[in-house]
Formats: structure tokens, sequence, C-alpha cells
């Protein structure tokens, strides 16, 4: 019988990895595009190059970090939709039960870019209300196409 010690966080960190390389190679690009063009394009468009330039790319990581959130949950996400009501659909399961951590991950992403300390605050309101907007999308998004793939 071997005593072997099993490393919890190593595994996790491996799948997490893992989840992140496929979300990688099944992110719909042409998606992100349409949605910067329609979606993020009209708020952003008033905004200097440079600062456009910066929200571009805070906008680009949040959507890949709520599709990589949203694949690596799916699982759970599933077990919860199932046990709030049949009629339930996934935005439901964003809200009642991931929010916060969303709320989390765009607080950390927007520190990451320290937007706020150069945005006025009639921006940053309609920026922040659109973040929420990526979050939820994106995260959906990502656990339909985690279901599909089934990774382990």
């Amino acid at each position: 019988m071997g005593g072997e010690i099993v490393d919890f966080e190593q595994k996790y960190n491996e799948r997490r990895e893992k989840i992140r390389v496929e979300a990688l190679r099944k992110f719909p690009w042409s998606e992100v595009e349409h949605f910067r063009v329609e979606a993020v394009e009209p708020v952003i468009q008033p905004l200097s190059e440079q600062k456009r330039t910066v929200l571009l790319e805070l906008v680009y990581r949040l959507i890949f970090e709520a599709y990589a959130y949203g694949m690596s949950e799916a699982k759970k996400a599933l077990a919860f939709k199932r046990g709030l009501s049949r009629d339930v659909d996934w935005d439901t399961v964003y809200l009642h039960v991931y929010k916060k951590a969303g709320e989390q991950l765009i607080q950390d992403t927007i520190h990451d870019f320290a937007v706020f300390y150069w945005m006025e605050e009639w921006n940053s309101q309609g920026i922040y209300f659109l973040f929420e907007d990526i979050l939820q999308c994106w995260f959906v998004e990502g656990v339909q196409v985690g279901l599909k793939s089934n990774i382990r």
C-alpha cells in the first residue's frame, strides 16, 4: 500500500491551466470582434485614443477571464441550475451564484489597469455597467462551451 501524498493545490493549478489552454483554443474571436464593434466601441468612442486602447485591453482580458471562469465552473453551474428549477436560464444561475465572484474579477481587473484613477465619474459608471454585462455574457458562454467540452 503506497502512502502517496496528493498535492491538491498542484492538481488544482494543473486543471486550471488545462482549462485556460482549452479556453484559448475554443475562444470565439469573431464573436468578440462583433461584440467589440457593437457594444464596446460606442461606449468608449468619445475617449482619447490612449484611453480607448487601455480600455480595449481591459475588455479583452475581462472577456477571456469570464469565458475561462465559465468553462471552469461549468459542471458546478449545471448542478446549481438543476437545483434551482427546470425553467431557470444561465443568466439567472450567474446572478444567483456567481455575481459576487464576477464583481471581484471586475474589481481586480480594474485595479490592474488603474482605470478609475484617470476616468471621469460619469464615464466610469457607464464603463462599469459594460463590464458587468461583459462578465455575465461571457461567463455564460464559457459555461456552455465547458459543458460541451467535458474537460476534466
